[in-house]
């Protein structure tokens, strides 16, 4: 955890988490990784009982917007998390890189774990998970990186993590209100349908891009 960064455990807040790996090392550089590392966290997360906002899962580390766990606490659960992940990988023979020995260690000890308790935090937060791998060069849009939340919001698509987004009133009332739609982090099968009565005209939307950003759609706006 970064110097003069405090942890804040009970208080019902979401936790923007990030953790790399050692040396910053491409460990979970192979979709095989990646994927042993999705079914991990969604083993950890019914363990545990928390909710998951977001994540993507990089070659060298990870990020994640969780709620805190109903059993334990969000230390207790991502010490789980990594351990698991990186006792598989070592066991299944795919941590060592070629030609190169065995790390000391998968992960660098401490991680990053920021309180988020705010809209616009949430917001913010949830955008740069879903836009690391573009940024990154890895990926030309966010929905063709499939170790992320990201197919979930803009697809409507299930992956191994369970997304409980919907269920989270502040995430519903920050992305969901009677001016904008953000399309980035709202999933269409969630949004409300025109017979509801809501002031913005619900109909198919697709994703904006215009150089390498993420934009706020107005659609159907009126007075309210």
């Amino acid at each position: 955890m970064p110097k003069g960064l405090r942890r804040r455990y009970g208080g019902g807040d979401l936790h923007y988490i990030t953790c790399s790996c050692y040396q910053s090392k491409p460990f979970l550089g192979s979709p095989s990784r990646r994927d042993l590392f999705l079914k991990i966290f969604e083993e950890v997360r019914q363990k545990y009982e928390f909710q998951v906002i977001g994540y993507v899962v990089m070659p060298e580390h990870f990020h994640l917007l969780i709620g805190e766990p109903d059993n334990g606490n969000v230390a207790v659960a991502m010490q789980v998390l990594k351990q698991r992940v990186s006792r598989q990988c070592i066991a299944r023979g795919r941590s060592r890189p070629p030609k190169e020995s065995l790390p000391p260690t998968f992960w660098l000890p401490r991680s990053y774990d920021f309180n988020v308790f705010t809209k616009k935090k949430l917001i913010e937060k949830l955008d740069y998970i879903h836009w690391n791998p573009v940024k990154r060069g890895l990926v030309a849009s966010p929905e063709q990186w499939r170790w992320s939340s990201d197919r979930y919001y803009s697809l409507g698509e299930e992956g191994p993590v369970k997304i409980t987004s919907d269920l989270h009133p502040a995430l519903a009332s920050a992305l969901v209100n009677p001016r904008n739609i953000y399309l980035g982090c709202v999933p269409h099968h969630l949004l409300p349908s025109p017979k509801c009565g809501c002031p913005i005209l619900c109909v198919p939307r697709e994703r904006i891009y215009e150089q390498g950003r993420l934009w706020t759609q107005r659609v159907g706006k009126r007075d309210v």
